[in-house]
């Protein structure tokens, strides 16, 4: 797969092993979920502040590689903050669609699976480390999703664990310390 920069990668050995990730499907010619769906990622990414492109990567991967150039890429992702730690990237149909089928991220309903347009706003989210993935609906509050990431993709990991996302989790932290 190549990102927005022409960087080639191999999905799972490059940007999988060994690393907490969040992943979504979108297409830059989207005019129906993905520009909100983008946006609202753009928050979540902020949420997480310095931990992206450290700890957890961003990757959006496009439905549309056929139209969806490396340049086009670049534009989205520029147009939507050109976040750090965040990889918009294309790859060969087959290529695409058999990673979000492997991912779940397909409707059962094969007549409107086949329609690029009625994808659904699912994010996908997990750690190779520790093996836990999850998905929620990418418009989940900021809070539900910054949390159950942390959960699923972050504790465990390696790395340190981010600051407790809440007062209760703090506390719990405390308690279990004595």
């Amino acid at each position: 797969m190549t990102d927005q920069h022409g960087k080639e990668y191999l999905f799972f050995d490059d940007l999988i092993k060994d690393r907490s990730v969040v992943v979504n499907f979108m297409f830059t010619e989207c005019s129906l979920i993905c520009p909100g769906t983008t946006s609202h990622l753009a928050r979540l990414h902020a949420a997480f502040g310095g931990e992206v492109g450290k700890r957890l990567t961003f990757i959006s991967v496009t439905l549309d590689p056929e139209n969806d150039s490396v340049e086009a890429l670049h534009e989205y992702w520029e147009a939507f903050g050109g976040h750090e730690g965040w990889l918009y990237l294309r790859g060969d149909y087959e290529e695409t669609e058999l990673l979000r089928r492997r991912m779940g991220v397909y409707d059962l309903d094969p007549i409107i699976d086949a329609d690029k347009t009625q994808h659904g706003g699912i994010l996908t989210f997990g750690s190779d480390v520790t093996d836990r993935w999850a998905a929620l609906p990418a418009l989940s509050t900021i809070r539900d999703l910054q949390d159950t990431i942390i959960r699923f993709a972050l504790v465990g990991s390696r790395s340190r664990r981010l600051p407790p996302a809440n007062a209760a989790e703090a506390t719990a932290e405390e308690e279990a310390k004595v």
